[in-house]
């Protein structure tokens, strides 16, 4: 048999009634910003994580103890090896990366493959707790392998024929 824990009534440390209402705003979606990209096809060839054009957020936290969930849904060529992240006011969150890949990379995927011909979705996150109460974020990608640079195309593939958008969400979350 479980265990039950049955009870009429919770009180406060104060005596009063304890209703729910003294947890606030914990684990509570507080805000949520948003954008889309147009879809047009930008190219990104470098070893360090790059900015992606119009995925950039300007973000004013509502508590300042409260954490940010990042997530990014890019479109993009599949080129060898393409490695994805965010920046707060331009420094790197995240991974820590090695030679071959870009530093600070969340995501980073092989296709075996140098071929630029293939679309790809990825979809990458990160939970950002005790970050600036206002900064600037933004999605980046790389495309490099042991020194050696790869054109990525985002929104689309080298063929320029299938256009696509990209994503980037901020939600603030509640401490």
């Amino acid at each position: 048999m479980a265990s039950q824990l049955k009870v009429d009534q919770l009180l406060n440390s104060s005596g009063g009634t304890f209703d729910g209402s003294q947890l606030g705003n914990v684990g509570k979606v507080l805000q949520v910003k948003h954008v889309n990209s147009s879809a047009t096809r930008y190219t990104i060839s470098a070893q360090e994580l790059t900015s992606i054009p119009e995925l950039s957020i300007t973000f004013t936290k509502l508590k300042a103890n409260s954490s940010l969930l990042l997530l990014a849904n890019i479109a993009s060529s599949a080129t060898h090896v393409a490695s994805y992240g965010f920046q707060s006011n331009g420094s790197n969150l995240g991974g820590s990366g090695n030679t071959n890949v870009s530093s600070g990379a969340i995501a980073t995927q092989y296709w075996g493959t140098s071929t630029e011909d293939y679309m790809e979705q990825t979809s990458y996150l990160y939970l950002y707790s005790n970050g600036p109460t206002t900064a600037t974020y933004t999605a980046t990608a790389a495309s490099s392998w042991n020194g050696s640079l790869y054109n990525l195309y985002i929104n689309d593939r080298v063929s320029n024929d299938m256009r696509s958008t990209s994503t980037f969400t901020i939600m603030e979350i509640g401490a």
